[in-house]
Order: structure tokens, then C-alpha cells, then sequence
């Protein structure tokens, strides 16, 4: 499962600034980006739900990708599950991304991925709470960073 949040928005002053400050103003996003990112991931495997006898091989697997960039938009991927899960899952026959799907949505309650511990939404939670601060935190980097106004 994956979650990706960008430096765009709709955002005319970020996209004009990534568009003419260059790789500066894109490593500034990243940054920014970044610290978003290891927020989420904390809340994320704060919230993780731990499913009996997993010992939390999913909350573990959460973590942020390297963020890319192109001329207009910066993401930063999140990522749950992955190769960390493949051994346990072998016994349910699933694949890993879809485990950590039905973890995040609740679909797997009272089916062998019921969990004791941790709640549906961890990452989508902490992400929409998130979200809407990346704008004027991005803008303010570049400002900080006098990036702003082709600067």
C-alpha cells in the first residue's frame, strides 16, 4: 500500500516556484516533504493495527520512500508492507499490499487479519491531517530559503 503526497496542490506560487527556482526549490519541497512524511510514519505505526500473532511485521514495514521530484510537482511516497511481510504472509495466501489494504480500510475484521491492537485509517488519518499544512509549509521553506519570486 502506498500513500503519496505532493508540493502542488493547485498551488500556482509553489508550481511557479518549482518551475523557475530549479533543483533548490525542489530539494527545499523534499525536505519539506520529508518531515511531513516522518510524521505520518510515526502517527502511522503509532496507530498500526497489530493482528495476533504477527508480532507487528506491518507496523514495522511503514516508511517514506526517497521523495522525486519533476519540474512542477514533488512527492513523497509512503509505503506499508513490502518484503518485511512476505514471510508471514505466506501462510494467509495473501499478497502483502493487499494485507496492509484491508488493515487500513477494516475489511479483513473478524477474517484472519482481525487485529487487538491499533485502528482501520492509520495512515489515511494522519495524512489528511497533514495535508492541508503542506502548502504554506512549502511556501514557507522557499521564502526562508529566498527561492520565492525567482529569487
Amino acid at each position: 500500500m502506498r500513500v503519496r503526497i505532493d508540493a502542488t496542490g493547485g498551488q500556482e506560487e509553489i508550481m511557479e516556484a518549482l518551475g523557475s527556482g530549479g533543483q533548490r526549490a525542489a530539494d527545499v519541497a523534499k525536505e519539506v516533504l520529508g518531515q511531513i512524511a516522518d510524521s505520518i510514519v510515526a502517527l502511522g505505526k503509532a496507530n498500526a493495527p497489530v493482528e495476533p500473532g504477527d508480532g507487528g511485521q506491518m507496523r514495522d514495514s511503514i516508511r517514506k520512500l526517497r521523495a522525486v521530484s519533476t519540474k512542477t510537482v514533488v512527492s513523497q511516497a509512503i509505503v506499508v508492507g513490502g518484503a518485511p511481510l512476505s514471510g508471514f504472509l505466506e501462510e494467509t495466501h495473501h499478497a502483502y499490499n493487499i494485507y496492509a489494504v484491508l488493515q487500513e480500510y477494516d475489511v479483513g475484521k473478524d477474517a484472519p487479519f482481525e487485529h487487538t491492537t491499533g485502528e482501520a485509517h492509520f495512515l489515511e488519518t494522519p495524512t489528511f491531517a497533514l495535508a492541508p499544512t503542506i502548502p504554506d509549509r512549502v511556501i514557507s521553506a522557499f521564502d526562508e530559503a529566498n527561492i520565492l519570486g525567482g529569487a
